[in-house]
C-alpha cells in the first residue's frame, strides 16, 4: 500500500505480537516503507525514536545513533525553527569540568574517556556540548537520552554511557532507570560501594513516590 499509516499500523502490530527476530525485522522494514512515503509530509520525532529502538533490539547497533540524531534534530526545531544541526559527537565534553576545560589534563581525559584524539580545546566545543545537552536532557527528549546511553553501553562505551546517565540523574532525579544502569555498570566493574549507593538512591526515590 502507498498509505504510510498502513505501514505504521503493521509495524505496531508486529511489535505487539510475540516478539522474535523475524517480527522485529519486519517491523523495521514496515517503518522504513512508511518513512519513504512520508518523506514530503514530515516525520515526527517519536517515529525515529521507535525505529532506533527496533534497530537496537535487532542488533543493528551501527544504525541506531543516526535515527536518534534525526529525532533530536526534530525536537531541536520544535524549540527553534532555525536551530543548528545537533550532533551527538558534541557530547564528548559531557561531564568534563568547565573550570579546567582548556587544560592539557582535560585534553588527555577526553581522549581517554572517548577513545579519540581531541583536535583542539576550543571553548566553543564546550559551548556546543551545553547547547546539545540543553536539548537532549529536556523532559521532551529524556527517554531519547536514556536510549542513547543504553546504545553506548551496549557498544562498550560505558564511560560515555555513564556520563549521559549521570546527566539524566542531575536533571531529572526521579528517572530511576538511569540510576539502576549506573549501579549495574559499577557492579560489573567491581565498584560495589558505588553500585550500592545507586541502588539506595533508587529505593529512596520509590519510597518518596
Amino acid at each position: 500500500p502507498k498509505d504510510p499509516e498502513a505501514w505504521l499500523m503493521l509495524a505496531q502490530v508486529l511489535q505487539i505480537i510475540p516478539t522474535n527476530a523475524a517480527n522485529v525485522k519486519a517491523a523495521i522494514e514496515a517503518m522504513e516503507k512508511a518513512e519513504a512515503l512520508m518523506a514530503n509530509l514530515g516525520v515526527f520525532a517519536e517515529f525515529y525514536c521507535n525505529l532506533g529502538v527496533l534497530l537496537h533490539r535487532h542488533g543493528q547497533l551501527g544504525r541506531v545513533a543516526a535515527q536518534y540524531e534525526k529525532a533530536i534534530n526534530i525536537i531541536a526545531r520544535e524549540f527553534d525553527e532555525d536551530a543548528a544541526p545537533v550532533r551527538f559527537s558534541a557530547l564528548r565534553h559531557l561531564g568534563v569540568s568547565d573550570e579546567d576545560g582548556t587544560s592539557e589534563a582535560t585534553r588527555r581525559r577526553r581522549a581517554a574517556l572517548f577513545g579519540e584524539e581531541v583536535a583542539s580545546d576550543d571553548p566553543t566545543d564546550a559551548a556546543e556540548c551545553r547547547r546539545v545537552a540543553d536539548i537532549l536532557f529536556t523532559p521532551r527528549a529524556m527517554t531519547l537520552a536514556y536510549n542513547l546511553a543504553r546504545l553506548r553501553e551496549e557498544q562498550g562505551r560505558t564511560v560515555e554511557a555513564s556520563a549521559i546517565y549521570r546527566e539524566i540523574q542531575t536533571r531529572q532525579p526521579s528517572y530511576t532507570d538511569a540510576a539502576l544502569r549506573l549501579g549495574q555498570i559499577a557492579e560489573r566493574e567491581g565498584r560495589i560501594d558505588e553500585a550500592r549507593a545507586h541502588y539506595v538512591r533508587v529505593a529512596d526515590v520509590h519510597k518518596q513516590g
